[in-house]
């Protein structure tokens, strides 16, 4: 039987990558295969995208397989 709520549930699935954690303005090594799947520098488009929604600016520096990461506030 339908039933009336309260308010809409919060559904969804967990976020794929830790955002929170990795742009906290700390500079993070990820590693291909450890910490993500796709090749290193479609990551790198992401790790933009992801600082671009949370208002900030991401910098990124690339060695091979592992991809270094740092959040900054949006205007540095």
């Amino acid at each position: 039987m339908a039933e009336q709520v309260a308010s809409m549930p919060t559904l969804g699935r967990s976020p794929r990558y830790p955002w929170a954690t990795w742009l906290n303005g700390q500079t993070w090594r990820l590693t291909k295969g450890e910490d993500f799947k796709t090749e290193a520098e479609n990551f790198r488009a992401q790790v933009y995208i992801a600082a671009k929604a949370r208002g900030l600016a991401a910098h990124t520096s690339r060695n091979g397989d592992e991809l270094f990461i740092q959040a900054v506030p949006e205007n540095d």
